[in-house]
């Protein structure tokens, strides 16, 4: 009976711990998890763009990198913000430069960005107020405009 209460007592205590320690183990690798997201390739297939994030993070920056040869990933630089949502990149027709939305240096309020198409020059084109989504280039790549959120119900120019 002695051997049956010390079996019980141990399997009460050591199983949870164990089992919570493996549950912590698991979800911080999970944590490191990394999510792809609005994936965008340049007009010349020379480079691609993506939003990428983990999922321990709230924070969604855009990447580029050469889709030929073993070049590293660059993150684009926007040096007014750690945390903050990018979302959307698209390519100009020559495929030199990026437009994208992002947070940063924002509260909660996306705004329209360019970068070379190397990941340099961050420029900061709009100070929106409200919803805007999907930039898109003009044929001849001299203008970027986005849709604002009513677009969906109305011609837009």
């Amino acid at each position: 009976m002695k051997q049956f209460l010390l079996g019980y007592l141990l399997s009460a205590v050591i199983i949870p711990t164990f089992s919570m320690a493996q549950t912590a183990q698991l979800t911080e690798q999970l944590g490191k998890t990394v999510l792809y997201g609005d994936i965008a390739l340049s007009p010349d297939g020379a480079h691609v763009a993506w939003v990428q994030s983990t999922a321990a993070t709230t924070s969604n920056q855009t990447y580029i990198k050469a889709t030929s040869g073993n070049s590293s990933a660059a993150v684009v630089n926007l040096e007014a913000a750690a945390e903050r949502l990018d979302a959307d990149p698209a390519w100009s027709p020559d495929s030199k430069t990026v437009a994208f939305f992002s947070t940063a240096g924002e509260k909660d309020q996306r705004q329209l960005w360019t970068v070379s198409g190397d990941g340099s020059n961050p420029r900061k084109l709009t100070h929106l107020k409200g919803y805007a989504a999907r930039p898109r280039w003009s044929h001849d790549g001299k203008y970027c405009d986005s849709q604002p959120a009513d677009c969906d119900s109305r011609p837009c120019y």
